[in-house]
């Protein structure tokens, strides 16, 4: 699955299935986590209405998020030019200050960033713009089904 997401493919095929597999592992992860340890609310940290946590948590965050995964991304590519590598380097330091706000949500993000670290570095091979637009629509609506869960609670 991941060497899939190692190539350019038809652009929405590519975002629809990143982020499946972006949702199901962190799901999954989560929901495991849960279990071990019990009790740790992440979404009651996040007060407001639903358009408040729409436009913040599903719009602007994954925006400045994922340009400042561009910039790490850039900077991580002058040493390493694996993307597989970039990409999990990038993922450990997103994880970790996810994980500031919770360990278990600091290893629950760890895959998702991986996947938007990876879909930045395959499409940016067409422009630095696709990649950024790519890797910030999965984000974005990887945040906004967390958005839908926290509101449904």
């Amino acid at each position: 699955m991941i060497n899939y997401l190692s190539n350019k493919k038809n652009i929405i095929s590519y975002i629809s299935l990143s982020l499946l597999i972006s949702l199901i592992s962190s799901i999954s992860i989560f929901l495991i986590l849960n279990i071990i340890f019990p009790a740790e609310d992440i979404g009651k940290s996040f007060e407001g209405n639903f358009t408040e946590l729409i436009i913040i948590l599903g719009f602007l965050t994954p925006l400045v998020e994922t340009l400042l995964l561009l910039i790490g991304i850039l900077f991580i590519n002058r040493f390493s030019k694996n993307i597989h590598l970039t990409s999990a380097i990038s993922a450990v330091i997103w994880a970790g200050m996810h994980s500031y706000v919770s360990p278990v949500w600091g290893v629950v993000t760890f895959l998702p960033f991986y996947i938007f670290s990876l879909a930045f570095l395959v499409w940016k091979e067409n422009s630095i713009l696709c990649g950024f637009f790519v890797s910030f629509i999965i984000h974005s609506l990887q945040n906004n089904f967390a958005v839908f869960l926290m509101v449904l609670e």
